[in-house]
């Protein structure tokens, strides 16, 4: 007559003892929980601003040195630039968003030096030109003593 095999877990192995006429199973069989699995991505960020290459990888329980959970990076030689930074007018992508500078902010010319501009005569970029102003609301930009709240007229909005 033969016995069942009777198990148990000593630790982190499963052991199984027979008794009777029927043959042996092995001494010890390792359960799949006694390796930890260590599946997480790191990616290379050579800069040190948190954030790495996407296509710089390795795999692992822990980062190597230089390498971060984050990914992401758009200039790793910078640690100025990474997704989250904040947008300069600087003809570079800061934010890592695919885009430079944005918004860029709209100047008007400024045609009386008074500090306001003609809505109709505008210019887009990072820098004020010279003569430009940043508000547009000039209601005569001949005349250096009008501009709003002073020398125009009121405009309802609604």
């Amino acid at each position: 007559m033969k016995l069942p095999a009777l198990l148990f877990l000593a630790g982190a192995s499963l052991l199984a003892l027979a008794s009777g006429p029927a043959h042996a199973p092995p001494a010890s069989i390792h359960s799949a929980a006694a390796t930890p699995v260590c599946d997480s991505v790191w990616y290379q960020d050579a800069d040190g601003d948190g954030y790495g290459l996407v296509d710089t990888s390795v795999e692992g329980c822990t980062p190597p040195p230089g390498f971060t959970a984050l990914a992401g990076d758009c200039d790793d030689a910078d640690a100025e630039v990474h997704p989250g930074a904040v947008e300069r007018c600087d003809t570079r992508d800061d934010d890592c968003d695919g885009r430079a500078d944005q918004p860029v902010p709209t100047w008007y010319r400024d045609g009386d030096g008074d500090g306001w501009g003609d809505p109709a005569n505008t210019w887009d970029r990072c820098e004020r030109p010279h003569g430009y102003a940043a508000h547009g609301d000039d209601c005569d930009d001949g005349d250096a003593r009008a501009f709003p709240g002073h020398g125009c007229p009121l405009v309802s909005t609604r």
